[in-house]
């Protein structure tokens, strides 16, 4: 049982914490939250709660997703660390966590952990502190390649976002020397292009949220997206919380198709 293995804690309170949303010298302990965003990254504090080697796991929406934690750092609300009785292979138990261990339908309103509904589930692994290790070292050129995927998918995004500016905003495309600018309701255009409503394109719909009062609704089949997913995002690839089918046949006629463009309405707009 996790209980045997780990020490279980829940996360605390920002507020309790010195907080810089920057490394600097004298901020340099992480904080982690319930995101799946950058791992769930925060922001930084000058002190710590937790030792190297702990494990978090994401404990409301999308609950479940376990990380490995390497160096000193700090847990605030709805995130749920383990921290070893004994040595053990963390990153081993991070991914039998993600890989292994299901939690669909937990909590009332919404998918939620607490330490009684994880403490007395039930985890595999080698005897030998050796053998995991040697699983985990697999697993781990894995993460690397994953990890260094997401860095490209950034430099991607920066240099689109460099790119769509200079192109489309100052018209400083390839050959725009030698293109006529004329007047439209939106200022001076390059000659042949045409100004439009948004209509013109496709369908404008609102989308609207599940009932979170029916946990069935909230589950893995189909990413939901929320405003906090489009920060920073040019590109949505993942998303902090998912639908159920039941969740998604709620949506009829609101489920986007790939290549949909979306723009937060509320908040952040």
């Amino acid at each position: 049982e996790v209980k045997e293995l780990f020490e279980l804690f829940a996360g605390g309170d920002l507020s309790k914490l010195s907080y810089s949303k920057n490394k600097t010298p004298r901020f340099k302990y992480p904080i982690y939250s319930n995101s799946l965003k950058n791992r769930g990254l925060h922001g930084f504090s000058d002190s710590y709660q937790f030792e190297s080697g702990c494990i978090t796991i994401t404990a409301r929406g999308e609950v479940g997703r376990a990380e490995y934690r390497n160096e000193p750092f700090n847990a605030i609300v709805r995130i749920l660390v383990l921290k070893p009785k004994q040595k053990i292979s963390g990153h081993y138990i991070a991914n039998y966590i993600n890989t292994k261990m299901n939690f669909e339908h937990v909590g009332a309103a919404q998918n939620q952990l607490t330490i009684p509904s994880i403490e007395h589930r039930l985890l595999a692994l080698p005897e030998s502190f050796e053998e995991q290790q040697k699983i985990s070292s697999i697993l781990l050129v894995y993460d690397s390649l994953i990890e260094n995927n997401s860095r490209r998918i950034e430099l991607l995004e920066s240099i689109a976002r460099l790119i769509y500016e200079e192109w489309f905003v100052k018209f400083k495309f390839p050959g725009h020397q030698s293109m006529k600018m004329v007047n439209s309701d939106l200022g001076e255009i390059p000659e042949g292009w045409k100004v439009k409503h948004m209509s013109d394109f496709g369908d404008v719909i609102t989308g609207k949220t599940p009932p979170t009062k029916d946990k069935d609704n909230y589950g893995n089949f189909m990413h939901f997206v929320k405003t906090p997913d489009m920060h920073n995002n040019l590109f949505i690839i993942n998303t902090d919380q998912r639908l159920s089918e039941i969740g998604v046949s709620t949506q009829k006629n609101i489920t986007l198709p790939p290549n949909s463009i979306i723009v937060s309405c509320i908040g952040t707009i």
